[in-house]
């Protein structure tokens, strides 16, 4: 990990060090705003929280962390579950 934070920084200084030589945009100049009609569709995945229904009582939270995204899972005042 600390390997991986020297290369980081030392591309991060590398790239500081380029942009210095390059001449500063004048106050006039804007970037050009480009849109896209694309449909970008969701890649949904069903992955196992490792809880049962059972090993929640009602409004209680369990915090998990599926796939690397941290998310509640929880049931609601009328037992019914939901995941936020």
């Amino acid at each position: 990990a600390a390997g991986g934070l020297a290369v980081g920084a030392a591309g991060a200084a590398l790239a500081a060090s380029s942009r210095r030589g390059a001449s500063a945009p004048r106050r006039g100049d804007r970037t050009a705003a480009r849109y896209t009609t694309q449909v970008i569709l969701p890649a949904l995945q069903w992955i196992k929280t490792g809880l049962k229904a059972g090993d929640l009582q009602a409004t209680e939270l369990r915090a998990k962390n599926l796939s690397g995204v941290d998310v509640l899972v929880g049931k609601d005042g009328s037992g019914k579950l939901f995941c936020v």
